[in-house]
């Protein structure tokens, strides 16, 4: 019998300093960026370490994955990302090698869009095609409400309430998620239904009464981005007198830039400016409850 094989599809990030110029233009197709904005970004990864944690920490992950499905069977699990190491090719080659003949492949971002993880599935099946279809793919296209990924969820928002400083008031919780353009949400994505989906369950798995949902790290192109953004919400809670926030970032399993540095270093540095004390929920990164969410995507598939 050939062993059963799992392919996560991540993001990305770069691993070492000097490949922050790389893959910022692996991100962008190539095209030529200013000076001035690969400066900016690379001061953005210097001021979290100089690197991306995603890409290590995604190497965790797949081990501790690797763990548990050992203990299940006969089962081969790997990973690939859009920009970075290891690549698709990487990825594909490293099931094939193993004599993976069909694969469940699930996105470390559990809601779905079109727009987004759809284009993680894409590239997946032109790559496995370039490689001359090695196994075939049984894909995970969303798992928003997954009830292990709730409870892992509810877990750190828990932890993270439990921490907060006394004095400061009702603590208001944002889940948060990264915006897409509007101009890519076409009609019946499910996109902001999923999120929404999300929220609502983790907030009733903790017995959260009031919460809100906004959007994070807009890019910079042009045309309106799906909102409310994160910055408005937290002026909005300033104006409202509200004095502690708790952002909950739903739509990132791992740590990365945009929790690292738009979260924890200009969030909070805006937040301080309002007078408000902002605090974030420690990320899944390799949580058991993930590490078990994803070996149950494995183990039994959707039909």
């Amino acid at each position: 019998m050939s062993p059963k094989g799992v392919l996560l599809l991540a993001y990305g990030g770069p691993r070492e300093p000097d490949e922050v110029a790389p893959f910022l233009a692996a991100v962008t197709g190539g095209r030529p960026l200013p000076p001035a904005f690969v400066q900016e970004f690379q001061e953005r990864y210097r001021l979290i370490g100089g690197r991306s944690p995603l890409p290590a920490l995604v190497d965790a992950l797949v081990a501790a994955l690797q763990t548990r499905l050992d203990a299940a069977g006969d089962y081969a699990a790997a990973w690939a990302s859009q920009f970075g190491r290891p690549t698709y090719a990487e990825g594909i080659a490293t099931l094939s090698a193993c004599g993976v003949r069909q694969a469940v492949a699930a996105a470390l971002v559990p809601q779905y869009s079109p727009a987004s993880v759809g284009r993680y599935f894409t590239r997946l099946d032109q790559e496995l095609a370039a490689a001359g279809s090695p196994f075939a793919v049984t894909p995970v296209h969303s798992w928003a409400t997954h009830p292990l990924l709730v409870a892992a969820f509810a877990e750190r928002v828990r932890a993270s309430l439990a921490g907060l400083p006394p004095g400061e008031g009702e603590p208001q919780v944002i889940f948060t998620a990264h915006s897409l353009p509007l101009a890519a949400l076409k009609d019946g994505d499910p996109f902001v239904a999923e999120i929404a989906a999300s929220a609502s369950a983790v907030a009733a798995a903790v017995g959260l009464a009031a919460w809100r949902i906004a959007y994070q790290s807009a890019g910079r192109g042009g045309g309106p981005w799906l909102g409310p953004s994160l910055e408005e919400t937290v002026d909005d809670l300033a104006r409202g007198g509200r004095r502690q926030v708790l952002v909950v970032p739903l739509h990132f399993l791992v740590d990365n830039v945009e929790i690292l540095y738009d979260i924890d270093v200009a969030l909070r540095a805006r937040a301080e400016r309002l007078g408000l004390s902002l605090a974030r929920s420690r990320s899944l990164n390799t949580s058991p409850l993930l590490v078990e969410a994803l070996a149950d995507l494995a183990l039994n598939p959707p039909a």
